[in-house]
């Protein structure tokens, strides 16, 4: 497939970055390759050209908000990577699954989610294409781990190692704790220890 890995967190914010509003809160995540191009045009007008948010300039793919699924965002990308992010009710592997019968039925794929397309449910990276154009620094992977800082600070997306109690760039004051429980964090895990909410997006 090529291109680069980001976190969940960077991905969700460059979504933000285009005024979608993004799900709060603790959320559930997947992505799923269906090893296929798409043609995102087509994808668009199949899933709804008023859920739909296609800025090319700025981003490479498309953002999907259904109504069929409550705090839940849908990101496709050209070379067939689909990224779900929810803090609804709804299975996060139904959507994924939804979304490729949608696009099968259309025939836009030749197959749905099945065993030739991979699966990641709580990914620590995502893979994108590579006109996504990652900051530096801001959780990038060469395939091989991690390059340079896994987290950046939120104000000014210095690569930070995690356990700095200030930005060494902007002097931002940077909070360790769980932002659910207060649980204090090494700065390394995607999910508390002690509640379980989502801490990627508290430190990057």
């Amino acid at each position: 497939m090529g291109g680069v890995d980001v976190s969940p967190g960077e991905l969700l914010d460059r979504i933000e970055d285009l005024g979608v509003e993004t799900p709060g809160g603790i959320t559930t995540s997947a992505y799923a390759d269906f090893d296929r191009d798409l043609n995102l045009t087509s994808v668009a007008l199949s899933l709804g050209l008023g859920e739909v948010v296609d800025n090319a300039e700025r981003f490479p793919g498309l953002v999907y908000e259904a109504d069929d699924y409550e705090e839940t965002v849908v990101v496709v990308f050209a070379d067939g990577t689909v990224f779900v992010d929810s803090a609804g009710t709804v299975s996060v592997q139904d959507v994924l699954e939804d979304i490729g019968d949608r696009l099968l039925e259309l025939g836009l794929l030749e197959e749905g989610l099945g065993p030739s397309s991979e699966f990641e449910l709580a990914p620590k990276t995502v893979p994108v294409p590579p006109e996504y154009e990652v900051p530096e620094g801001a959780g990038m992977t060469d395939g091989e781990g991690v390059v340079d800082a896994e987290h950046v600070c939120p104000n000014c997306v210095r690569g930070l190692r995690g356990d700095e109690n200030y930005c060494p760039e902007c002097g931002l004051e940077l909070d360790s704790g769980c932002q659910a429980c207060g649980h204090e964090l090494s700065g390394t895990e995607n999910y508390c220890p002690e509640c379980g909410a989502a801490v990627a997006d508290d430190r990057a």
